[in-house]
């Protein structure tokens, strides 16, 4: 299954709060639904995203 298919599936709400920081667009534009899938697709699927998100998810290393 592809992630539209999936991304397809949730509520407009849901789609709102996934794309908040994906999408400056979304908070001052009431993008079209398929768009807004689109670009979360592609955030998602965007390397430097992932990296990005990941990285700051680490925790920190304890230092003795």
């Amino acid at each position: 299954m592809k992630l539209v298919d999936i991304l397809e599936k949730f509520d407009t709400a849901l789609l709102d709060q996934i794309s908040a920081d994906k999408i400056d667009e979304a908070i001052n534009l009431r993008l079209p639904r398929p768009v807004i899938i689109q670009e979360i697709v592609s955030a998602l699927s965007s390397q430097s995203y992932i990296s990005n998100k990941i990285l700051y998810g680490k925790p920190l290393h304890l230092q003795c």
